[in-house]
């Protein structure tokens, strides 16, 4: 479905409009991520797991307040992003600036 889209934030979230009223969608199933002109991320299906937690320990920071945070789309389940954060802290926000 990305051979839609000319603007990407990322490979996998396609925007379209103005800035401050775009629209974000997942490139794969062209399903609108969030209300237009608001964070793509509040559209996606958020999951964390704990650093600690992930098998094999290689990502262990020895503080357990550190997550990995799968932004996934929710229609198909895409795998749109992830981001490592502290607990309670607020989501990365990507942006596309067109010049």
């Amino acid at each position: 479905m990305s051979g839609k889209y000319t603007n990407f934030i990322l490979p996998t979230v396609a925007v379209e409009g103005s800035r401050g009223a775009g629209q974000a969608y997942c490139a794969t199933c062209a399903t609108a991520l969030g209300e237009p002109g608001a964070h793509w991320k509040t559209g996606s299906v958020l999951t964390e797991v704990a650093l600690a937690d992930i098998p094999g320990g290689g990502y262990d920071t020895g503080f357990p307040g550190v997550f990995l945070r799968h932004f996934c789309c929710p229609n198909c389940g895409e795998l749109l992003d992830t981001e490592t954060s502290e607990a309670g802290e607020p989501a990365l926000a990507d942006a596309l600036v067109l010049s």
